[in-house]
């Protein structure tokens, strides 16, 4: 694989390319199996989605299920209280969990929030990650999208210009 299709492969995916997806890639790309490409970078590929979720939505929808989900909303509330310095801001979230419109786990600064608690040692990486993929939906590479940056990095016209 030419640097040139290596690097556009690795924006496409937004990450560097592993060895072993690159020597699978060399494989293919003399039949242009740029289907097989897209199916391999989009492997556990997903984006963040804005997901509006109360207490009663974590309890329905966590993914280590209701009793999970009552842990790790016990562990939130009872920091809230603590008098840490970011138990405020935290204490405000609950407030918003307690709503029916719940609080949006695809926002930035929820996300920040979440990833401070579970750094600080509140919540574990793990219970981060299930509250997190609540608001992640996945995010596949096309085929179309392999063809087109594999043709720019080629040197070879699309027909979208």
């Amino acid at each position: 694989m030419r640097p040139a299709e290596r690097d556009a492969l690795e924006a496409l995916a937004g990450r560097p390319l592993l060895e072993h997806e690159a020597a699978q890639i060399e494989d293919w790309l003399p039949d242009r199996r740029d289907d097989l490409i897209a199916a391999m970078l989009s492997v556990a590929r997903v984006r963040r989605v804005s997901h509006f979720a109360s207490e009663r939505g974590i309890l329905d929808r966590y993914p280590g299920g209701p009793i999970a989900a009552d842990a790790l909303l016990s562990k939130v509330e009872n920091f809230a209280v603590s008098g840490h310095a970011l138990s405020g801001i935290v204490k405000r979230a609950v407030k918003f969990l307690a709503q029916s419109e719940g609080i949006d786990l695809g926002s930035d600064s929820v996300g920040a929030m979440v990833g401070q608690l579970a750094d600080g040692g509140v919540i574990t990486a793990a219970e981060r990650d299930g509250l997190m993929a609540m608001a992640t939906q996945p995010a596949p590479i096309s085929t179309h999208q392999v063809s087109d940056a594999l043709n720019r990095a080629q040197g070879l016209l699309t027909l979208e210009g």
